[in-house]
């Protein structure tokens, strides 16, 4: 049986009480993929998997809410009006009472191993004294309270007759007797005057379509009504009717076709069936479609009708629509292209994201705006010392951006090139820069797994070839430090060429190899490569962290905290040289002062999905953006808890640590002030304003030198603070 547990609801900014910091979140999400809809106190409610969209069909404005608004999940997949007039929302491990989205009521389902367990529906019993939840595990019977945190689940039942134990339910119906249930493999039947003998897997009934009706090739129920006592079914072909006069069967409605049903619904005397072919309306025996050929694919999952009459329609895979006269017009609710999002870097004033399957997008002026005319599936990115885009593909080469101009790149015009066996089929796995060229890691180039080009002369391209010809490698990322271009590879380890500051002549080239049996490294799989500003190089492998000191040979292995990993997946530092790992189950921080790791999850933080593919730091934001299979996140960098006490006041980081030259240091007072910032002697060194930042000049914009500065600040009242700011430069 799984367990519910209270999950505390988690707002825009989180508390870590142990370091007397807050971070601050913003999710980006795509709400494309619907999942379900329900008219809502004269609002459309629109659940997808990027959160939930809440539209006003009189004003045609729109609401968004995901992770970070209370939901603490992004990937929701039913809704329910129970008869309370409370709007609850299921989604992955998360049941919420979103009635006040201003104060919802979340709780946490987990297995007994603590994994998540999905509510894909629910519905509520008359009176709305409980909720019957279809789940990952089966079915669940939650008994809601007016106390904000005091809901239960009753039980669980797991086993429905002879269905297979822990068989997902998908969807739910009540009759004045009965809960029925359809399952991934079968249709069970609960009599629901006791529960309690519901325990029992005998006092269900199951059932199962491919025995009922031999022209049925799965079991899988995706939607389920009762409507007049009569219940129908719907399958992955097509639409039935559960007859048990004179005896049990189902009967085929003979939808065209015989489409995969996605669910069904009841509005007013009708049942609405979403499907492969669109939306339809079933009435007295006859299915009248509605119109959907404004769609690209007619993948339906949900419909409402508002309080104006109007039909509001669902998509699977592109968002939502509304009939407009004849026609199904589509609702623009904002969002990225996808919640898939590979990796994302900072250049010409936006934020660029390669989104898989949906292509490149920029982010400016709160919009995400998709870039069309590319070819190939949008792999990674980079930036050039031009600022210049750089975009590599899945098969065609490499994009070059700059302004309003595109440049494309493959194995025609470049020295890019593809497999042995497909040498237009130019992969390039990841992008570095450097001052004198931009490299890309070719993967499997027959003519080099390796290339550079000259940013300011695109014509000048060179190779490098590792193995090359019909065994080259396969090549994942590429970092430079010191001279040497660092190549990572699937399950070979790590090439290094030192070029001496000569990228386009190999003759002076110094070459090695790192692996586990030579260097030591953790695993000669490896994932992600990068140098920190000390020209450490660290290594993310499918086995953890590894890392090389300058000068070094061999590499020291880094224990990451429990349950992160084995496999990292992104790396990058913050402006204290702090290391941020991404990996499928998370992010860990390492402090660069103590070297101990804090574990950033879905469930302790406002981190969007825990499935991290690249982790951006932005030097002008000083944030970083993650990009996850979930959606975007927004980190802004860790600061001191706000106060109002001027002997409170913190200056943070302290101690100050210059390494890099752009660092820089805050205070954490949340009036009206100036800050003075003395030497020892009591010579004055800078003033600022309080929400400023000191970056350890004066005021002749000079650096000043490592030691122990004193800071006052004056309030409005007169009064006054005062600390001290260790500076240390490196």
């Amino acid at each position: 049986m799984n367990t519910c547990g209270l999950a505390v609801v988690i707002f825009f900014l989180f508390a870590s009480p142990g370091q007397g910091t807050i971070r601050q979140w913003q999710s980006f999400t795509s709400f494309s993929q619907v999942q379900d809809m329900a008219l809502y106190g004269g609002d459309v409610w629109v659940a997808t998997t990027g959160g939930l969209v809440r539209i006003n069909p009189d004003s045609m404005t729109y609401q968004t809410y995901t992770n970070i608004d209370g939901l603490e999940t992004n990937r929701i997949f039913s809704l329910c009006v129970d008869d309370r007039n409370r709007l609850w929302v299921g989604g992955r491990g998360r049941l919420v009472d979103f009635t006040n989205p201003q104060n919802p009521d979340g709780y946490l389902l987990t297995d007994r191993d603590g994994g998540y367990v999905d509510i894909y529906d629910i519905v509520s019993v008359p009176g709305g004294d409980s909720l019957w939840l279809a789940n990952r595990l089966g079915v669940s019977l939650f008994l809601p309270s007016e106390t904000p945190g005091d809901g239960l689940i009753l039980d669980t039942y797991t086993r429905l007759g002879e269905i297979e134990r822990d068989t997902p339910a998908r969807r739910l119906a009540l009759d004045a007797d009965n809960v029925w249930v359809g399952t991934d493999r079968g249709l069970a039947i609960g009599n629901r005057s006791d529960v309690r003998q519901l325990k029992t897997p005998s006092n269900w009934l199951s059932y199962f379509p491919t025995q009922m009706d031999g022209s049925l090739p799965f079991d899988s129920i995706k939607g389920l009504v009762i409507k007049d006592d009569t219940v129908y079914l719907g399958t992955r072909a097509g639409m039935y009717r559960f007859d048990t006069d004179p005896d049990t069967n189902l009967v085929d409605l003979g939808m065209y076709n015989a489409p995969i049903i996605y669910n069904l619904s009841l509005e007013g005397d009708s049942v609405f069936v979403h499907s492969g072919r669109g939306s339809q309306i079933y009435y007295d025996g006859t299915f009248f479609g509605l119109p959907w050929d404004s769609m690209p694919i007619p993948n339906t999952t949900a419909a409402v009708i508002d309080n104006n009459g109007v039909i509001w329609d669902g998509n699977l895979f592109y968002g939502i629509y509304y009939l407009h006269g004849e026609y199904l017009a589509h609702y623009d609710a904002g969002g990225a292209p996808s919640n898939d999002c590979r990796r994302i870097v900072a250049a010409q004033g936006k934020i660029w994201g390669a989104f898989w399957g949906q292509g490149l997008a920029c982010y400016e002026n709160g919009k995400w705006h998709s870039v069309d005319s590319m070819v190939g599936l949008v792999n990674t990115l980079g930036v050039g010392p031009l600022g210049e885009l750089w975009v590599g593909t899945w098969g065609a080469g490499v994009y070059r951006i700059m302004g309003d101009s595109m440049a494309h790149f493959d194995h025609t015009n470049s020295a890019l090139s593809g497999p042995y066996e497909a040498p237009s089929f130019v992969v390039v796995s990841d992008i570095h820069s450097t001052g004198d060229a931009v490299w890309f890691s070719n993967l499997r180039g027959n003519e080099g797994e390796l290339v550079a080009v000259n940013p300011y002369d695109t014509d000048q391209w060179q190779n490098y070839a590792f193995v090359g010809g019909a065994s080259a490698e396969w090549v994942t990322s590429v970092a430079v430090g010191q001279g040497v271009v660092y190549t990572g590879t699937l399950n070979n380890g790590i090439y290094a060429v030192e070029y001496s500051g000569t990228p386009f002549y190999t003759g002076d080239d110094f070459r090695w190899k790192f692996t586990s049996s030579n260097a030591g490294i953790g695993s000669d799989m490896i994932g992600r490569l990068s140098v920190d500003g000390y020209d450490t190089l660290w290594v993310g492998t499918s086995f953890g962290l590894s890392y090389q000191a300058l000068g070094e040979v061999f590499f020291n292995n880094v224990n990451v905290p429990d349950s992160f990993g084995p496999g990292v997946t992104a790396l990058a530092f913050d402006g204290q040289g702090s290391l941020y790992a991404g990996s499928a189950r998370g992010m860990a921080i390492r402090d660069i002062g103590t070297g101990t790791f804090e574990y950033l999850t879905g469930r302790n933080s406002g981190l969007v999905d825990d499935n991290i593919s690249d982790i951006y730091y932005h030097r002008e934001q000083d944030a970083f953006w993650i990009s996850t299979s979930g959606g975007i996140s927004r980190l802004s960098m860790p600061y001191a808890l706000a106060t109002q006490e001027l002997d409170e006041t913190l200056a943070y980081p302290n101690p100050y640590v210059i390494r890099y030259g752009y660092e820089t240091v805050r205070f954490n007072f949340s009036g009206l002030s100036e800050v003075r910032i003395f030497t020892l002697s009591g010579e004055l060194v800078r003033e600022i304003p309080v929400t400023g930042m000191w970056d350890g000049k004066n005021a002749d914009n000079e650096p000043v030198a490592s030691g122990v500065y004193i800071f006052t600040l004056t309030d409005l009242d007169g009064n006054t603070g005062r600390g001290k700011i260790l500076l240390i430069r490196e």
